[in-house]
């Protein structure tokens, strides 16, 4: 809620985030840039086609097809090739390079300091 406040008011930009849970999104944030991917959505891994969150509730004895091309459709988020998005990763840092002060919160325990 904090940061959905300060987008709001103007002070921050973006979000940046390794979060799969839109939880951010549920508080209020807007610009929100996920580095993960996002567990509500689903995208086929051939053509990108992103599918809503609905497709969960697919047969569960086959795989979800895409009906744009035929490819597997898979949940979107680190899974998919173990690897961040190259988008997300393109446009969070962008948002870090050209902001004026960047705020890095999480448990230290999960940071690796340089």
């Amino acid at each position: 809620m904090v940061f959905a406040d300060l987008e709001n008011a103007g002070i921050l930009k973006s979000l940046v985030t390794m979060n799969i849970d839109t939880l951010h999104q549920k508080a209020g944030s807007k610009n929100v840039i996920e580095y993960w991917g996002n567990m509500r959505l689903n995208r086929c891994c051939k053509c990108n086609k992103k599918y809503d969150w609905d497709l969960a509730a697919y047969d569960q004895k086959k795989m979800p097809i895409c009906s744009s091309c035929g490819g597997a459709v898979i949940p979107e988020f680190v899974l998919r090739n173990l690897a961040s998005y190259s988008e997300a990763v393109k446009n969070g840092e962008e948002e870090m390079k050209n902001s004026d002060i960047l705020i890095v919160v999480g448990n230290e325990e999960k940071f690796f300091f340089f």
